[in-house]
């Protein structure tokens, strides 16, 4: 394995990773496609039309992004072959054409990811019918992959709207796309801090920074999510709306909790940046570590001394 600021071993299996996952995106594709011929069968009139228009063109467009992303994956391959080509001391410039690159391929992948979630949402919501067996029951309908794409259990059949949140909550667990979006992130991020530092405590500390924001995305984000989709599901329970109304809101309100939550977090994150505070972090955080470091090297070198004074 060859190492040239980028292990391109791990990058091509990362491309290779991504491959996989236009292939399985576009499956899914087909899956709503089929359901929407299904749901054109079971709705007609009372504004069908138009909403069959609508989701034909977000499947129209979302095939066009998982073209897109299955060139997007070739591409890293590309790059990690014309890597072992480089020398490994090329000016800045290169580090800034590979940060492009991975940013280009995460910013398309999380596009791709929210909305293949938005297009499931949608699909679900309008599945929803109400139920009779209890006070606030609704029905879902459709495929088990769309359910879970949209944040449910893909054998659920029928739930009270109220507890939509939670049962979305104890659901969420990030899957294999979103641990790539993840690593995708990092190693944007460690591309910048490579290029950016020159100590290797200044490159440990900035690491460590951008390993638990994005970690705490991950983690932070079906909380507020279950925050915003408790909230739409009061308010609307409030106006007396129907049980289907009512989840239709919860899972909007889920969707759009997340991409506003996101967007937020990125948003600050960027201010930090700009305005020099996490620079300052990354430094500070830097000479601690390169004072841990000489304490432990003194330690070690007096623990030395010490044993060869027995001799």
């Amino acid at each position: 394995m060859t190492t040239l600021h980028m292990d391109t071993e791990q990058v091509r299996e990362i491309a290779r990773q991504l491959d996989r996952a236009a292939l399985d995106m576009l499956t899914q594709q087909q899956n709503l496609q089929a359901s929407g011929s299904r749901l054109s069968l079971a709705w007609t009139g009372g504004g069908a039309s138009d909403y069959l228009d609508d989701l034909q063109a977000w499947l129209r467009a979302f095939q066009n992004q998982v073209h897109e992303l299955g060139t997007l994956a070739r591409r890293v391959g590309w790059e990690a072959e014309e890597w072992e080509q480089v020398d490994s001391q090329r000016p800045f410039g290169r580090w800034h054409d590979l940060r492009t690159g991975w940013g280009t391929l995460g910013g398309g992948l999380g596009y791709l990811d929210d909305a293949n979630t938005g297009l499931a949402t949608a699909l679900v919501i309008g599945g929803l019918a109400g139920g009779s067996a209890y006070a606030g029951q609704v029905k879902l309908f459709g495929a088990r992959g769309m359910k879970s794409q949209a944040g449910l259990a893909g054998s659920l059949t029928s739930i009270k709207a109220q507890n939509l949140p939670g049962h979305m909550l104890k659901n969420s667990h990030p899957g294999p796309l979103q641990y790539g979006l993840a690593a995708l992130e990092l190693a944007d991020r460690g591309v910048e801090n490579f290029a950016q530092y020159s100590q290797g405590t200044d490159r440990a500390a900035a690491t460590a920074i951008d390993v638990a924001f994005v970690a705490g995305k991950i983690i932070a984000s079906p909380y507020v999510q279950y925050a915003a989709a408790t909230v739409a599901i009061g308010a609307v329970t409030a106006l007396g709306a129907p049980a289907v109304v009512v989840a239709g809101a919860g899972l909007a309100a889920w969707y759009g909790g997340g991409l506003a939550f996101n967007w937020l977090a990125d948003t600050g994150y960027e201010l930090l940046q700009r305005s020099g505070a996490r620079d300052a972090m990354v430094r500070g955080g830097g000479a601690a570590l390169e004072w841990v470091g000489d304490q432990a090297s003194n330690a070690f070198s007096g623990i030395c001394k010490g044993i060869s004074s027995l001799f």
